[in-house]
């Protein structure tokens, strides 16, 4: 930065550095709504492959399941503190949601390998969830930073 009119107003730069860290905010916030959309979306086409049998009834809607999911994974990936809420609600919804659309399956799979790969859905949605939250400590490959410190 080597703008004289940065150098010589330091409010300046102060203000540029919270510009920046507001608009990296807003970004990351976008990023968790959309990706949340996403899973809500995969969510209900899963459940659209379900096949149950007119006597039995879901608990919800199927569009409040895949609504409840998507939620959650939104709200598990905000970069705030309370975000750990959101991820105590994935795993248990997450594993009955993605066990019965594998168990509800033409031709189901075979239960053990049904509840496998549900947990692997819920772990896997968690996992992401609280690594999209948490912020960023590592420097990015190819960065300056970076750079710097390997010489």
């Amino acid at each position: 930065m080597n703008d004289p009119v940065l150098d010589e107003h330091p409010h300046h730069q102060a203000r540029e550095v919270r510009n920046r860290a507001r608009w990296r905010r807003l970004m990351r916030v976008m990023r968790a709504v959309l990706l949340g959309a996403i899973v809500g979306a995969y969510t209900l086409g899963a459940l659209s492959e379900r096949v149950i049998p007119e006597d039995e009834n879901d608990l919800l809607p199927v569009p409040w399941e895949a609504l409840i999911i998507g939620g959650a994974f939104t709200l598990a990936s905000l970069p705030t503190a309370w975000s750990i809420v959101g991820r105590v609600l994935i795993p248990v919804p997450a594993f009955y949601i993605f066990l019965t659309v594998l168990l509800g399956k033409d031709p189901p799979l075979p239960f053990y390998v049904a509840f496998v790969v549900a947990g692997l859905y819920s772990a896997i949605l968690t996992a992401l969830s609280r690594d999209l939250a948490e912020r960023p400590t590592r420097p990015k490959l190819g960065s300056s930073h970076h750079r710097r410190a390997a010489h």
